[in-house]
């Protein structure tokens, strides 16, 4: 890693949107990719969908793969569909919805509460098993009756807010399927309400004889020592400062979750590339982590939320579910860095940049992040290693990018921040 590398960049630019191809090409001729793709639209149209390889021949914009905690957009949706529809209120207690899980203090935790990562179990201290997430399974409450016995765990801050970053996903999969009238979980409904409508290769839950027709490209991290090494004999004196950055950090942050156990039983370390590339998690419907895609496929989905919930004739939220999931921004703090989470659960970026220009605001500790480099008023969030999965609605884009190689060091995830600025400040 970050040696020079010569790569063909392919895919597709709108004029004007040219400079996008170039950065995504600098990236990795600089040694920082090794797979990526990265796609956006605006005002409903494609403008920029790339993709390279510096590894795969056979990588292309279709190929999919893991996207991390970009994953929690997809399952924010599916429950905003759930309050357009009458099934749900995020005021709603989440034991209205599910009475065993009203025990252990948990009696009063609302839907909200768990989607602004303010819900009290940013772990559970029990282990699950990876099977009872297969598709199949989930309705035998094998992950259900686990959170129901949890007792709750917050912060010792003064903020009830601490990034749940598995467990999030798995409450909000109980809540979801036991409102959603043909019991469907939360995968089931995204295949069938939202990517096949919109011809999206999404998937959160991909059983073993689709992976084998999938392209699925695998994802790639290095340990600290590794990062340390390669970046010294490449002369990178800006990935070391990333990763001194990282390590002086003290609370936890992407890649840094020190008092957490392993979620899953028999599975190897979950932070390990072997589990999150191997069928067994492929399979499971993990709802805050574990979603596959390519770029072209989530950027529709982006898009359709840049235009207020619908593409043409259909629509996915009504304006006024759309405005609902998008309401009621509170502040937190999530790795150090200040979060707008609404009550629907994406992040509103109200300390990223008004213009290129614009000096960006500094997180607790005087650190700077990537969501204070994000363009000012987007949606949204991102996943481990870089992922970036946003919407602005004012200007009417969809943004998502993807990479394969995970710069978990990397606080303010350059590599997506800096296509993300261009199209937005430089394009637009």
């Amino acid at each position: 890693m970050f040696t020079e590398k010569q790569v063909q960049v392919q895919g597709t630019v709108k004029k004007g949107f040219e400079v996008v191809k170039e950065i995504f090409e600098n990236s990795f001729k600089n040694g920082e990719e090794l797979s990526a793709q990265v796609c956006v639209y605006h005002k409903g149209e494609k403008v920029v969908d790339l993709w390279a390889s510096s590894v795969d021949p056979s990588y292309s914009g279709d190929s999919i793969q893991t996207i991390w905690s970009s994953t929690k957009n997809l399952t924010a949706i599916a429950m905003a569909m759930m309050v357009d529809r009458g099934l749900l209120s995020y005021s709603d207690h989440v034991a209205q919805h599910w009475p065993q899980f009203g025990q252990k203090g948990k009696e009063q935790l609302t839907v909200a509460d768990v989607l602004r990562h303010e819900g009290g179990l940013p772990f559970f201290s029990q282990q699950m098993d990876i099977e009872d997430s297969w598709p199949e399974n989930i309705c035998n409450n094998g992950v259900g009756s686990i959170i129901e016995t949890e007792e709750l765990n917050f912060p010792d801050e003064n903020s009830r807010r601490e990034y749940h970053a598995i467990t999030r996903g798995f409450i909000l999969q109980e809540i979801f399927r036991r409102v959603e009238p043909a019991g469907r979980t939360i995968g089931q409904f995204l295949r069938e309400e939202i990517c096949e409508p919109l011809d999206a290769t999404v998937f959160l839950g991909l059983n073993e004889d689709k992976q084998k027709e999938m392209k699925i490209a695998d994802v790639t991290a290095l340990g600290e020592k590794e990062v340390e090494e390669a970046a010294q004999s490449a002369g990178r004196e800006d990935v070391l400062k990333q990763l001194r950055r990282f390590r002086e950090h003290l609370g936890e942050t992407e890649g840094k979750r020190p008092d957490h156990k392993e979620a899953w039983k028999n599975a190897g370390p979950t932070g390990t590339m072997g589990f999150w590339n191997g069928v067994l998690a492929r399979r499971a419907e993990i709802p805050s982590a574990g979603g596959l895609a390519c770029a072209r496929g989530l950027a529709a989905v982006a898009s359709m939320m840049s235009l207020g919930g619908q593409v043409g004739e259909k629509i996915f939220l009504t304006q006024s579910g759309w405005k609902e999931m998008h309401t009621a921004p509170t502040e937190g703090e999530t790795f150090g860095m200040r979060t707008f989470y609404t009550q629907g659960g994406v992040n509103h970026y109200q300390d990223g940049c008004k213009d290129e220009g614009a000096v960006p605001v500094l997180g607790s500790g005087g650190d700077l992040h990537y969501g204070q480099l994000v363009p000012c008023g987007m949606y949204g969030w991102g996943g481990y290693g870089g992922s970036l999965f946003l919407w602005d609605p004012s200007k009417e884009v969809g943004f998502v990018y993807i990479p394969t190689f995970l710069a978990w060091y990397d606080r303010e995830k350059q590599r997506g921040t800096r296509l993300l600025r261009a199209a937005v400040f430089k394009c637009l």
